[in-house]
């Protein structure tokens, strides 16, 4: 009996010791589905942001053509609602057209019409051609609420003739980045 009786004890000691390890092994399977559901929220999260900020992004960028030639781009990048500083390229709509220009003048400079050639804020913009249709900009001061805006090409219809004139900075549609130069 005693023979039968150290056999239970040892079953029973190696019932114990694999019911530990499952114990052991349901435990570390709890703590990874816990860390799963946790990783899982935070790839659920993470991937809510970037549709979120993707459709904000795609409702304010747009790819434009630039067929004019009056910039040295053939497509530009444009970012609505980005206020463009002097020197940068800006989008806006003058009589239901859209064009894209650099801002050469902000309220406050001087433009100055010397012999046609046009100086605002001192540096030379380019020259104003005498055209039957088209008169140079007089002498003045660009007055708040407006920029003086001009291509890069000389037959560029811009703020350099009345007939164009200054632009509302109200008018401004955002920022234009340039992507593709021309090939010319």
């Amino acid at each position: 009996m005693s023979c039968r009786l150290m056999e239970l004890n040892r079953r029973s000691a190696t019932l114990n010791r694999r019911s530990t390890e499952l114990n052991r092994r349901s435990t570390k399977l709890n703590h990874i589905k816990t860390f799963l559901k946790e990783e899982a929220r935070c790839v659920t999260s993470l991937l809510v942001c970037f549709v979120m900020l993707t459709a904000v992004l795609v409702s304010q960028i747009c790819i434009l053509e630039t067929p004019s030639g009056s910039i040295p781009y053939s497509w530009c990048l444009q970012i609505y609602n980005l206020k463009p500083r002097k020197g940068d390229l800006c989008v806006f709509k003058l009589n239901n057209r859209k064009f894209i220009k650099y801002i050469v003048g902000v309220a406050g400079d001087e433009i100055k019409n010397i012999d046609g050639e046009i100086f605002v804020g001192g540096v030379k913009v380019g020259k104003a051609f005498q055209a039957p249709i088209l008169t140079p900009v007089s002498d003045g001061v660009i007055p708040a609420g407006y920029v003086f805006v001009a291509g890069t090409h000389s037959d560029s219809l811009d703020s350099r003739y009345k007939e164009f004139g200054l632009i509302k900075t109200h008018e401004i549609k955002g920022k234009a980045i340039g992507l593709w130069k021309c090939e010319k």
